[in-house]
């Protein structure tokens, strides 16, 4: 009869030398196990109520600024706030000669509505458990409605309503002006500008101080 036995693992002598062999198969086995211990032991920890943790952040909310320790669900909350401003013109310096201002707003308000809806989304279970989860909520309302609502409230219907008749207007006289140009010509446009770039500025911090809140241990460099 054939010889049908396998060596997982072979230890021989050889010039002197003592070598090792092992099968590739065995290998292959042995990272899939350990992968299925892995996972089955993460799934265990979150059934448990164990939660995933990082260093502690400093954050502002308001004119305070407020040390927490967030726990996983705390960063899965501040990344899809952090993506949204980071896929929008509204987490970026705003350049004043070259973005159009229309366009701007237009992104402000879709992400006070959907920010809005995100903090909405939040179980209140998570938010009554974790103070943590609470101080990013508070720290997201404080930059809608100190940061944004106040400028959108004062700015927003008066500018696109004269900016939208103003391109009407050039339409029907069959010129053109550059959105860029055209926007200047707004009566009160540096006062504007004044206070927009002040509430870009907080919007910007804000998306640093979430980019802090889920990835704290991370090199400057990384997610710009």
């Amino acid at each position: 009869m054939g010889n049908n036995t396998i060596d997982l693992i072979k230890v021989y002598l050889k010039d002197f030398k003592l070598s090792l062999d092992v099968n590739w198969a065995f290998l292959a086995l042995l990272t899939v196990v350990l992968i299925a211990v892995i996972i089955i032991r993460n799934r265990i920890m979150k059934s448990k109520g164990v939660q995933f943790e990082v260093e502690k952040v400093e954050v502002n909310i308001g004119n305070q600024k407020v040390t927490i320790k967030p726990n996983y669900e705390d960063m899965q909350i501040a990344y899809r706030l952090w993506t949204e401003l980071s896929t929008r013109k509204i987490g970026l310096e705003i350049d004043f000669d070259n973005d159009v201002i229309d366009e701007v707003y237009e992104s402000w308000y879709s992400f006070f509505q959907i920010t809005r809806g995100m903090i909405g989304d939040i179980p209140v279970s998570q938010i009554r458990k974790n103070d943590s989860t609470r101080q990013i909520v508070r720290m997201s309302l404080s930059i809608l409605n100190d940061g944004l609502r106040p400028h959108l409230t004062k700015w927003q219907a008066n500018f696109r309503g004269w900016y939208a008749f103003k391109i009407k207007q050039s339409e029907q006289k069959n010129e053109y002006c550059s959105p860029q140009e055209l926007q200047k010509e707004f009566s009160h446009y540096n006062d504007l500008v004044e206070d927009m770039r002040e509430v870009n500025k907080r919007l910007v911090q804000y998306r640093n101080e979430l980019k802090a809140v889920f990835m704290s241990s991370v090199s400057e460099g990384e997610l710009q």
